[in-house]
């Protein structure tokens, strides 16, 4: 059992480290271009993060989304701007990014649990709501003070590993990954009278998007059973390639709703303490057991993390 994340961050520059450093980079072009696109594919380039895992990463450390983390800022300065100075409410809501009054009042609402003129209004300064990493608006005090989140979690036999490619017999998936149990429930009935259970046989699920980021209705999957090359693909099927490589793999035992967490955890804290990229290309899963004759607390789902080169020392 794995169970011990990377240490606080250093005074001093250190290898195990670099996923802070270059965090913290990522959150001070945040503060200082509030007013720019703020595009997670650049963020992500800024600071030397895979594309293809970089909201994941983000949000393990810092405890929100990518665009959470933007608008909370955006309304935090709001907030500022209706106490310290007399600009009218609609140029201050255009400012934090909302066409429109009302949305940035509901918005400004949930967040502040006030009104922006309440907030206006307020004798003594009102109390800006607690950040998940201690991150707020104010561009060098605020990014001083972050502290990586740390996930209550350890997964199963963390480890890593070199991994074979593997050809898959799949059907694909687009909608709320929490609804792809449908799309293995047809796969399972298909791919039985098809032949293609035996020895060896492995049933996966290949993700293709950030379910935090992408709509739910968009996200895109591949529920699939490994095939030999060079055997036919049966009729209705699409063939999907998993790459070779060096990956990080985890266990995950419990219900499927906990995976997420598994997800952060194995991003966020385990691979960073093992000085090592995270590559591109999908995560895909490799499900141990099934729910037609296992408990919930029982299942085993293997996830998979594809990494690219070790981190070097400083």
């Amino acid at each position: 059992m794995t169970t011990a994340g990377p240490p606080d961050p250093p005074t001093r520059p250190d290898t195990r480290h670099a996923y802070y450093d270059r965090m913290v980079r990522v959150l001070r072009h945040i503060q200082t271009h509030l007013d720019g696109a703020l595009a997670p594919h650049d963020l992500a380039h800024l600071a030397h993060f895979s594309p293809f895992h970089f909201h994941r990463v983000f949000r393990a450390m810092v405890g929100e989304s990518v665009g959470g983390h933007v608008r909370r800022l955006r309304l935090e300065r709001a907030a500022g701007d209706l106490r310290h100075t007399s600009d009218d409410v609609l140029a201050i809501a255009l400012r934090a990014g909302y066409e429109a009054h009302e949305s940035f009042t509901r918005a400004f609402k949930a967040h502040f649990a006030l009104t922006p003129r309440e907030w206006r209004a307020a004798e003594a300064d009102p109390d800006i709501p607690a950040a998940p990493s201690g991150i707020h608006y104010g561009p060098d005090v605020a990014v001083g003070l972050f502290r990586p989140i740390r996930e209550e979690y350890a997964m199963m036999d963390a480890s890593i590993k070199a991994m074979p490619a593997l050809r898959l017999a799949a059907l694909a998936h687009t909608g709320p990954y929490m609804q792809i149990g449908k799309t293995f429930e047809r796969l399972g009935m298909t791919a039985a009278p098809a032949g293609l259970f035996g020895p060896g046989t492995l049933m996966l699920g290949v993700y293709h998007d950030d379910p935090q980021e992408t709509p739910p209705e968009k996200c895109r999957a591949h529920a699939g059973v490994t095939i030999a090359d060079g055997r036919p693909l049966p009729a209705g099927f699409e063939e999907v390639r998993v790459a070779a490589g060096e990956y990080a793999v985890g266990a995950h035992r419990g219900h499927y709703r906990g995976l997420e967490r598994a997800y952060l955890w194995l991003m966020g804290q385990w691979i960073p303490s093992q000085r090592r990229e995270i590559g591109d290309g999908p995560a895909y899963e490799i499900y141990r057991n099934t729910p037609r004759d296992t408990r919930e607390e029982d299942l085993i789902t293997e996830i998979r993390v594809p990494l690219g080169m070790r981190l070097r020392s400083a």
